[in-house]
């Protein structure tokens, strides 16, 4: 699992499986079940910009994200993993960073 130092709580917990902690401007999403292809979050929650900058820390890849059209917030693109080995790490909770979302 990926450890995150000298984070604090947000404005909120989070709800169902997705968990939020920020440390300066940027906000940590704890995803813990397996998303699937796409994840959406709540972009009335979240400070999404143009420009905003999306990782997913257990791979340090950059996640393509968008508006969704349907109003169901920000959706990301996740990269398919062909593994389901629950021992892989890539299987456990997913966490990523969201440069200047907790702004």
């Amino acid at each position: 699992m990926t450890k995150i130092k000298s984070t604090k709580p947000w404005k909120t917990y989070g709800c169902d499986n997705i968990r939020y902690t920020c440390k300066g401007d940027d906000l940590y999403v704890f995803v813990l079940t397996h998303p699937g292809m796409y994840l959406f979050l709540d972009d009335q929650l979240i400070n999404f910009k143009k420009d905003t900058e999306i990782i997913w820390l257990q791979t340090k890849e950059k996640v393509k994200w968008r508006k969704s059209q349907m109003g169901e917030g920000i959706g990301l693109k996740l990269p398919l993993r062909q593994n389901t080995d629950p021992s892989n790490p890539l299987n456990a909770a997913h966490v990523f960073k969201i440069v200047g979302g907790a702004k």
